[in-house]
C-alpha cells in the first residue's frame, strides 16, 4: 500500500514513542522505573547514545499518521551505549536512581542477553486502532532487512508468555521459542519466551 511507509525516528516523536512502548509492557516498565516512567522515557528518547534513543527507532505511518513503532539495535550497538544508558538514568533521576537500580540489575541479568551478530527487537507495537492491517509484520520485515544488510546472524526478541497474539505473529514470521525467562520485581513475576529467527544470509 502506497500510503504506508516506515520513517526514521527523531526527537519530536517522543509522545508516540512513550505511548507505543508502554503498549509493549506497561506493567514491567512501571515496576522497573516507577511512577515517573513517562518522564524518564521521554528524556531517554530525546538523547543520543542510549538504548531508548530516537536513534534506534523507526515508525510506521499510514496516510501520514504514526501508527506503530520499532525500537531495535544490534549487539554491537548495545555494547556501545549501555554504559551511557545507565549514566543518563543517573543524570535524569539523580538520587531516585538508587531506588530503581536493583530492578534494573535484575532485568539486566534476565533480558537482552545478546550474542555477537544478534539484532535485537527491543520493542515493537502498533496502536490498537491500526491492528489487523499487517503493520507489525511490515516492521518485522524492516528489522530483518536491516539485520541482513548489516550481515548479522539472527533476530532476537522477548515476549511475555501471556501475549498469545504476538507470539502467533512472531511464529508466523519464522521465530522459534529458544528459552523460558522469568523475572521477579518486587512481588510481581514476569514470564517471557526468548524467540529467535536465523537469517537466510547466515550459514
Amino acid at each position: 500500500m502506497d500510503d504506508i511507509k516506515i520513517i526514521k525516528g527523531n526527537e519530536s516523536f517522543y509522545e508516540d514513542f512513550i505511548n507505543l512502548i508502554l503498549f509493549t509492557g506497561e506493567e514491567i516498565f512501571l515496576s522497573i522505573f516507577g511512577k515517573n516512567v513517562k518522564d524518564i522515557l521521554k528524556n531517554l528518547y530525546r538523547e543520543k547514545e542510549n538504548q531508548f534513543s530516537y536513534e534506534f527507532t523507526n515508525f510506521i505511518e499510514f496516510r501520514n499518521k504514526i501508527c506503530g513503532m520499532l525500537l531495535s539495535y544490534s549487539y554491537d550497538d548495545k555494547r556501545k551505549v549501555e554504559l551511557n544508558t545507565g549514566n543518563l538514568l543517573l543524570k535524569i533521576m539523580k538520587i531516585d536512581f538508587l531506588k530503581i537500580f536493583p530492578n534494573l540489575l535484575k532485568s539486566f541479568f534476565v533480558l537482552e542477553k545478546l550474542d555477537k551478530g544478534d539484532y535485537y527487537i527491543s520493542n515493537i507495537a502498533t496502536y490498537p486502532s491500526f491492528r489487523g492491517m499487517g503493520l507489525g509484520t511490515k516492521l518485522l520485515t524492516f528489522s530483518e532487512e536491516t539485520a541482513q544488510n548489516r550481515k548479522l546472524k539472527k533476530l532476537v526478541l522477548e515476549v511475555e508468555k501471556e501475549n498469545k497474539n504476538a507470539i502467533k505473529v512472531y511464529e508466523n514470521f519464522g521465530f522459534k521459542k529458544e528459552k523460558d525467562l522469568n523475572l521477579k520485581i518486587g512481588e510481581k513475576n514476569f514470564s517471557f519466551y526468548k524467540m529467535v529467527k536465523i537469517l537466510d544470509n547466515y550459514f
